[in-house]
């Protein structure tokens, strides 16, 4: 169960929800950053940034995504 609750997209501003809009996965987790509106932009952005721009491999940052979790008591989705 989510601790920050799904924003409402229908009542989004019209900027948060045209980010909203593009998109291509629709998980939970752009839900509840959809709550922080002015924050969609930067901080997909920076996810972006973190994916695709890194240099470190995929299969290494699976791992390290791993780890930190493990050692931070989180749960991997």
């Amino acid at each position: 169960m989510a601790l920050v609750p799904f924003a409402d997209i229908d009542a989004l501003p019209p900027k948060a929800k045209d980010y909203w809009d593009k998109l291509t996965a629709k998980l939970n987790i752009f839900r509840m950053l959809a709550n922080a509106d002015t924050m969609m932009e930067p901080a997909l952005r920076f996810g972006g940034a973190i994916l695709s721009k890194q240099q470190l491999g995929a299969d290494l940052r699976e791992l390290v995504i791993l780890l930190v979790a493990e050692l931070e008591g989180g749960e991997y989705e």
